[in-house]
């Protein structure tokens, strides 16, 4: 089937990397369906390099995964719709001009002026956590935006509220 890779810890010592990138490599040859990651021997997982296989052909998919795929991309869908609403519907179109057709995130663009920073603490305030735009926008600073996480609530009850709950900061 391939050849067993070593371990996470071994390679950081190998390649003198810090754990992140190790990591995200390792994940990114799984995503590609060039890595099986399964339980070890011992307290970790075993990564197996699989020889001649397609990038992006999965290794293994059981019966059920395409359907549970569909249902996540369906209420992947629903909760965006919701946020884009709730958020026109509260806040007023200008903090949305742009929708998304997927993601799981939405931009909000604050009126140029605002305080990124001082917004932030007032929503964490009221009990809504957004991240700040400035760390995905960093070339654009003049137009303070942040990061609305449709897919993080825990509830759809719960993605509403936070929405309602930054009605008068805008």
């Amino acid at each position: 089937m391939g050849t067993r890779l070593p371990s996470h810890r071994a390679l950081v010592t190998r390649f003198g990397a810090s754990a992140s990138p190790v990591s995200r490599a390792r994940a990114l040859l799984a995503q590609r369906g060039l890595v099986i990651s399964r339980p070890g021997a011992g307290l970790g997982r075993e990564d197996v390099l699989v020889v001649g296989r397609r990038t992006g052909r999965p290794v293994h998919r059981d019966a059920g995964s395409g359907r549970s795929l569909a249902r996540l991309q369906t209420a992947l869908t629903q909760r965006r719709r919701l946020a884009v609403r709730t958020v026109v519907e509260t806040l007023g179109a200008d903090v949305l001009p742009d929708h998304p057709r997927g993601g799981y995130h939405l931009w909000l663009r604050l009126p140029r002026g605002t305080d990124e920073s001082e917004f932030l603490s007032a929503a964490l305030a009221r009990g809504t956590a957004l991240a700040p735009g400035t760390y995905f926008y960093a070339d654009q600073p003049d137009v303070p935006r942040v990061r609305l996480s449709y897919a993080a609530a825990p509830t759809t009850a719960d993605l509403v509220t936070g929405i309602h709950r930054l009605e008068g900061l805008v």
